[in-house]
């Protein structure tokens, strides 16, 4: 499974996302999900760690899909995955304003005229929640992604990255890149 695969790789190259996904808490663990598609990820994210709120977020007309995975979902203790509409371009101040441990974009790069409003959006999220790692993960489709990666640098977020190669169709592989940004200090 992708999240598996994600914590794989969190053992070898990224220390803070093996922290944060493996410390005990007493408090929950805070996640948002951007541009969540059908919730896989955020919800896998709820079946595999105890004391996690994961908010899953896309366009209104993803909104039917995901709550009927999260029905369909079975969340460790404490832990539950809710849905909101967002557009990376309008987030609200509600959502920005409330604190976040994790952001997590799975597969959200490959559309270039999206990319400045995704970047922006995280930049607002972590503005008030300066500590949040974000994780980001997906499968390269074309040379315009690399716009992504050039307004992450502008905006001041520092990376680690590790690739993981997923079983595909075929007997074919995938390699996913993997990359945990954080907001560089000041």
């Amino acid at each position: 499974m992708f999240l598996n695969d994600v914590t794989k790789g969190a053992d070898v190259g990224m220390p803070a996302l093996n922290q944060l996904l493996t410390t005990p808490r007493s408090s929950p663990l805070k996640v948002v999900e951007l541009g969540s598609g059908c919730g896989m990820v955020g919800i896998g994210l709820t079946t595999m760690v105890e004391n996690c709120e994961v908010l899953l977020t896309d366009m209104p007309e993803a909104e039917e899909i995901i709550l009927r995975n999260i029905a369909q979902s079975n969340s460790k203790t404490n832990s539950v995955a809710k849905f909101q509409t967002l557009d990376w371009n309008e987030p609200s101040a509600e959502l920005c304003d409330k604190p976040v441990d994790l952001i997590l974009v799975s597969d959200c790069t490959y559309n270039s005229d999206s990319q400045p409003a995704l970047v922006s959006c995280m930049e607002r999220l972590v503005r008030g929640s300066p500590d949040a790692l974000i994780l980001v993960a997906l499968k390269r489709r074309h040379d315009s992604e690399a716009v992504f990666f050039e307004l992450m640098q502008k905006a001041e977020f520092d990376s680690q990255q590790a690739k993981v190669k997923l079983p595909s169709h075929n007997d074919e592989t995938d390699e996913i890149e993997i990359y945990c940004y954080r907001k560089r200090a000041d």
